[in-house]
């Protein structure tokens, strides 16, 4: 498997840095998108500085019920399973369990306990982390618009805007 992701990767840069290429080829040749991509700095550049401080829990309430979205997101992410198999299988061919309905049942219940505390731990930690952190998000954007707005600035001298 890391050597099939790998592979994929290496197509993903590949792409990435062809089209990165024409991008910069369009940019040096033409004047408008020169234009445009001085507007696009800029303008992301204020929109930074402007911004103000998002609240994160109204943006999570329009994908439903929390229990909902952790039991799709769940669904969707079961990189646990190959864990699993490889613990199952390890634990039985060693003879440290033997699989019958009861062992079966008693370890189902274990993972699910054992996951279900490590996610109620980390959601406590992170409302922690979030709690402490959040007043430097708009600091933050400050410091992104105003680079966006330093590069968009060199842009424009580089591109004889202003000058």
């Amino acid at each position: 498997m890391a050597l099939a992701a790998s592979l994929v990767e290496i197509i993903h840069s590949f792409v990435a840095v062809h089209c990165g290429m024409l991008i910069t080829d369009l940019i040096q040749s033409s004047p408008l998108t020169q234009f445009l991509s001085l507007g696009i700095f800029l303008g992301l550049g204020i929109y930074y500085l402007l911004k103000k401080d998002s609240n994160p829990e109204r943006a999570t309430k329009r994908f439903g019920s929390d229990f909902t979205k952790g039991g799709l997101l769940a669904l969707i992410n079961p990189q646990a399973i190959p864990f699993w198999v490889f613990v199952i299988t390890y634990l039985e061919s060693s003879g440290h369990i033997h699989l019958n309905f009861s062992t079966i049942i008693t370890f189902l219940v274990g993972i699910a306990l054992g996951k279900l505390l490590a996610l109620l731990l980390f959601g406590l930690l992170s409302q922690a982390i979030i709690n402490k952190v959040q007043y430097l998000s708009l600091w933050v954007n400050k410091i992104i618009g105003s680079v966006l707005i330093f590069m968009g600035v060199l842009l424009a001298i580089r591109y004889g805007f202003i000058g």
